[in-house]
């Protein structure tokens, strides 16, 4: 948490202060986690190819995954694809990859294209593969292997401005050829089931790859690896979201491959960790004019399912204060700048909410 923390808040310095009469209060928290989950970003009309894009996202989408196979970044981008289709379509561009030409030439493709850019037009000399998920005028979604120096996986969305610039600082900056899946999604023989869970709240995203003769899917949940699973849900597609209130910290899910001859098999459990919702905050100050030492006063409503709050300095990410109720008073000066997060956590593990930034 303290590492992520401070991270997040070398991205993200928001001050939201105004004095009375015009608000209430003093400063109001901000999110530090705020839209979509990553594969809302890139709906598609097909579920059976949402649900692909779910699992490599689910499966490679942390930055911290990495690619075994051979090939490196060529090799993961052909592995990728081949899960979107059974066979493919090449077309050569050799034009330079400026954000319009990515554009032009990339937008009518479907998910999952592998992408080569190059130095050379024809894809001589240095080369990078990238497998295009969507694409739009200003923005394109994408995954990625190769990252860095221990072949690092990226589920990524860049500004095409900033690809096309780093494109052509890395020394391949023309769009070379494109293999585009075509055919039916390969199937597998077992369900090996990923989640994804970067939402704000308990929503947890189920995906795994279509299992061959499946003709239904049944989802169990347990709160132990082991024993108490209980069906949650049956369905068609190999994609599920589980937005069940009330159920927060470390949960497993099992899926159930149904054939048409009743036989099935099922997967291994994969584990997720529902958080609590943020908890919007207030801050209220006062103080005497002649003096430096001021009182704060946080407060904030009541999350459901939380039993405390933690806060943090929002420089350091250290640990200040667990409060079990809704507020906290504390004094300091009004000469400088301070600034904390504040998370929610309800009584089991793995609960704890994304933080709300706070700047007094």
């Amino acid at each position: 948490m303290k590492k992520k923390l401070t991270v997040l808040f070398l991205a993200l310095i928001m001050v939201m202060s105004c004095a009375a009469p015009v608000c209430a209060y003093d400063a109001v928290s901000e999110p530090i986690f705020i839209g979509k989950h990553y594969t809302d970003q890139v709906k598609v009309k097909s579920a059976k190819t949402q649900a692909i894009t779910e699992y490599v996202y689910a499966a490679y989408g942390d930055n911290n995954k990495f690619f075994k196979g051979k090939g490196e970044c060529y090799g993961y981008a052909e592995m990728i694809r081949q899960m979107y289709g059974t066979g493919y379509k090449h077309r050569s561009y050799g034009v330079k990859a400026t954000p319009a030409n990515m554009y032009k030439y990339l937008k009518k493709l479907k998910p999952g294209t592998h992408v080569r850019f190059s130095k050379g037009k024809n894809g001589s000399g240095r080369a990078h593969s990238i497998v295009l998920l969507k694409i739009s005028k200003s923005t394109m979604w994408y995954t990625d292997g190769n990252v860095g120096p221990y072949n690092a996986v990226r589920v990524g969305v860049s500004p095409l401005s900033a690809f096309a610039y780093s494109a052509a600082r890395n020394g391949y900056a023309n769009i070379a050829w494109s293999k585009e899946p075509k055919g039916s999604i390969p199937t597998v023989s077992k369900p090996d089931l990923k989640i994804s869970a970067d939402r704000n709240g308990p929503e947890t995203h189920l995906a795994w790859r279509p299992v061959k003769k499946a003709k239904s899917y049944v989802i169990y949940r347990s709160t132990s690896k082991k024993s108490g699973y209980k069906k949650i849900a049956t369905v068609k597609k190999s994609i599920y979201i589980d937005n069940s209130a009330g159920l927060y910290g470390k949960v497993y899910y099992k899926v159930k491959a149904v054939t048409s001859g009743k036989k099935s098999v099922t997967s291994k459990p994969a584990a997720a960790w529902r958080r609590v919702m943020s908890p919007r905050a207030y801050m209220t100050v006062s103080g005497s004019e002649d003096s430096d030492v001021v009182s704060y006063e946080l407060t904030w409503s009541p999350v459901p399912g939380a039993v405390k709050y933690n806060l943090y300095d929002g420089y350091t990410a250290k640990h200040i204060k667990t409060v079990y109720g809704t507020s906290w008073k504390f004094t300091g000066n009004d000469y400088s700048g301070h600034s904390l997060y504040i998370t929610a956590e309800a009584a089991r593990a793995k609960s704890e909410s994304f933080p709300e930034y706070i700047y007094y």
